[in-house]
């Protein structure tokens, strides 16, 4: 008896211990279908790479993008909001957004006919317990829509809401920079002014605002602060001959 009692502890303990079974891995590239409006300045094409990861607690995708985007207007673009709704063939999916605005560069978006990339290397992983995961046949699908557009000399295409927003993000930018160089004018370093308007900016991290902001930190932090001065200055001068397209 005692010697039966351990033989089935032992196998109990060898049950507990058995790893998990292999997870499932398949990976898809599914084209990305354009759903904009059919006046749309720019035309979406390209495709969705997944990588999607089954197990017997869970199911979890991961995507990778690589995106055309034409400008089949006549104007210069200067910047774009576009909603993507991008769902793998299980595990749960994700709208995401891409917004690019050169409103304080040189250089436009695209050019008539001219394109842009727009691309993700691997984003985060999303996970759902297998349960309330999609089925196995469910086919995975991209959609892309353009929202809205800036043109070069100010006029716009697509949701003002998003018009307002940019607009908004921008002066948020402005008053950061402003608030940086006004600091280092009254004897504070430019390190220190940069610091303190990204300590004190309203921006998220994912906002224009906070691009541009980052951009002069990092030249900051490889060139130095004389470096930084003078494109804080470049930024403020490109953004004072738009002002009237913000």
């Amino acid at each position: 008896m005692r010697w039966s009692t351990q033989l089935l502890i032992g196998l109990l303990c060898l049950a507990w211990v058995q790893p998990q079974a292999h997870p499932q891995t398949r990976n898809a590239v599914v084209e990305i279908t354009d759903i904009s409006s059919s006046d749309s300045p720019l035309k979406i094409s390209g495709h969705v790479s997944f990588e999607e990861v089954v197990t017997d607690i869970e199911a979890k995708a991961r995507y990778s993008l690589d995106a055309t985007l034409t400008n089949v207007s006549s104007k210069p673009i200067m910047s774009y909001h576009i909603a993507m709704s991008v769902s793998p063939s299980i595990g749960p999916g994700v709208n995401a957004q891409y917004t690019d605005d050169r409103f304080f560069r040189d250089e436009m978006i695209a050019q008539p006919g001219g394109a842009a990339l727009l691309q993700e290397t691997a984003s985060t992983w999303r996970a759902v317990p297998i349960a309330n995961a999609a089925p196995e046949s469910k086919v995975a699908v991209v959609k892309a829509k353009v929202v809205f557009v800036q043109f070069a000399d100010g006029s716009r295409f697509g949701d003002e809401k998003w018009g307002a927003k940019i607009r908004n993000e921008r002066v948020g930018a402005i008053s950061d920079l402003n608030a940086a160089t006004s600091a280092y004018a009254s004897g504070i370093s430019v390190n220190e002014g940069l610091q303190s308007a990204l300590n004190n900016s309203k921006a998220n991290f994912t906002s224009i605002n906070s691009v541009i902001l980052s951009h002069v930190k990092d030249i900051l932090d490889s060139k130095g602060a004389t470096a930084a001065l003078a494109e804080m200055q470049k930024l403020l001068k490109t953004a004072d001959q738009r002002k009237s397209y913000l």
